[in-house]
């Protein structure tokens, strides 16, 4: 599996952190902890601490108080991130991470050149940050797109989580057989609805 936008990567039994992001991971803490102090007033503002990335939650936020918020951290992440830390969009969110050529679509290439080449990948995402790793298993594997009906590299879409668990359980009862049995690279897309 890939974690934190795949800066950290379980292979071969043990979990690696990406070197860049290791070394970047106290400044990003340090962001955070600044922020959890320059948010406080923003109702419902929500910062995670993931270790080697940060996020910024304004789903709760007031409508009113969110380009505050946005600003905010902006400022905050510009002043102490410097050139090592970046921002990118996602819903209602803002996500803070080392700034380097990484994502989810390079863990994805590292985890499906550890298996066998006639396996299908999956990729199921609901986020913008979710588009690389579409790319890396399309046309070979299947992305599927959770939610909204914004432009997306993923081949399938299904309109939410409860219609994600049902995908899994069909593809843990029957479907991986089918998946088996095809070639995924000359398949239609589809939409999963």
């Amino acid at each position: 599996y890939a974690g934190n936008h795949g800066l950290e990567l379980a292979r071969t039994g043990t979990i690696a952190v990406h070197p860049v992001a290791r070394k970047r991971a106290v400044r990003l803490e340090r962001i955070c902890a600044i922020l959890e102090t320059a948010l406080r007033s923003v109702p419902n503002c929500r910062i995670e601490n993931k270790r080697l990335t940060g996020t910024v939650h304004f789903r709760s936020v007031p409508p009113a108080a969110e380009p505050i918020a946005r600003r905010i951290t902006r400022e905050v992440v510009d002043r102490f991130g410097g050139d090592a830390l970046e921002i990118s969009a996602g819903k209602r969110i803002l996500e803070i991470g080392p700034d380097f050529p990484w994502g989810k679509g390079n863990a994805v290439e590292l985890i499906a050149a550890d298996e066998p080449p006639a396996t299908a990948a999956i990729y199921i995402g609901d986020d913008v940050t979710d588009e690389s790793a579409f790319r890396a298993v399309e046309p070979d594997g299947i992305g599927i797109r959770v939610g909204d009906d914004d432009p997306s590299s993923a081949s399938c879409r299904v309109e939410s989580p409860a219609e994600v668990a049902s995908f899994l359980s069909w593809l843990g009862s029957t479907g991986a057989d089918l998946v088996a049995r095809s070639d995924v690279s000359t398949a239609t897309p589809i939409e999963a609805r």
